[in-house]
């Protein structure tokens, strides 16, 4: 059965693909795509296990007496999304085009 953690988890790395996002900014970025936010609980733990396979990469800053961790994508974490762009079309593109039916 289809899960909305296993879609989170994939619009993480489509969101990393277009830029560097703090967690928050991720959390916020997926409410607003699919209508609700998930919970840190759900987020930061899959953040840092993509940490730990080498798929990103956190940057932290101080920013006005802060720590601020930003994510980017790795090379690797770049060829997982192109491997993700290519599974998706080949599995969704048939029942996204608007052929007639049979």
């Amino acid at each position: 059965m289809f899960s909305l953690q296993s879609f989170y988890r994939v619009l993480v790395i489509f969101l990393l693909n277009e830029r560097g996002l703090t967690g928050y900014e991720i959390i916020s970025s997926i409410g607003e795509r699919v209508g609700k936010k998930p919970s840190n609980g759900k987020i930061y733990p899959f953040l840092n296990k993509l940490e730990d396979l080498g798929v990103v990469r956190l940057s932290k800053e101080d920013e006005d007496g802060r720590c601020r961790g930003t994510y980017y994508l790795t090379d690797k974490g770049r060829k997982l999304h192109e491997d993700l762009v290519h599974r998706l079309k080949n599995i969704f593109l048939p029942y996204l085009t608007n052929s007639p039916s049979s």
